[in-house]
């Protein structure tokens, strides 16, 4: 399940879920520096390129989709003029765990076993920088196990504020996936959601959850 608030009209996070025909199914998610129109279109070009790409080989590994989008996306946000970079995780589902391949926030995972959340960082690099990024994007696999949720989030969510400047962050927004993690997964959403949205005093960013 999958939820974007977006602060603007036109939001520049991103996020997708993707099921080819007869191939393995992938998630993505990111954030375009700035808001508004221009973002919401980087936003779109990368979703394009990331849906044609999935597609067309299901079981590429996402390194190699990570580094194509990246050449688009520079290309375009050259031709525009712009200096709009993205950051972005893109994910496929393997029968035992997830590979990742960007840069984004961390990913926080639920390990039902040990009834606690960890947080993953994968190492990498952002959409739109450079024009190759060969060497930073790397595959790294996140393994699950049995009852194990991972949940996605843009940095709307962490850096909200509440009335005194303190922001959301990590540790509380941890806590909150803790208490919801074993429910389903739109519900899980909802509740982290409401929680932020009563710890801060307005929305000023995008925000985007995926569990």
């Amino acid at each position: 399940a999958a939820r974007m608030s977006p602060a603007a009209e036109v939001g520049g996070d991103y996020y997708d879920i993707i099921s080819p025909p007869g191939g393995r199914h992938w998630v993505a998610i990111g954030d375009v520096s700035g808001h508004g129109v221009e973002s919401g279109l980087v936003m779109m070009m990368t979703q394009t390129a990331i849906l044609s790409l999935v597609r067309q080989d299901p079981s590429r590994q996402p390194g190699s989709v990570f580094q194509a989008v990246n050449g688009v996306i520079y290309e375009n946000v050259s031709r525009l003029g712009s200096n709009r970079y993205m950051t972005l995780n893109v994910v496929r589902l393997d029968d035992d765990g997830l590979t990742l391949a960007g840069k984004h926030q961390d990913v926080l995972v639920w390990r039902s076993a040990a009834r606690r959340v960890e947080t993953f960082s994968n190492d990498g690099c952002w959409i739109g920088v450079v024009p190759d990024v060969a060497d930073c994007a790397k595959d790294t696999f996140l393994p699950l196990g049995a009852g194990d949720v991972a949940l996605f989030f843009s940095d709307g969510v962490t850096e909200a504020r509440n009335a005194t400047g303190d922001q959301f962050g990590e540790e509380r927004l941890a806590k909150a996936f803790a208490r919801v993690a074993e429910g389903p997964s739109a519900d899980a959403i909802q509740s982290i959601l409401e929680e932020v949205g009563c710890f801060a005093t307005a929305q000023t960013d995008d925000m985007t959850l995926l569990v």
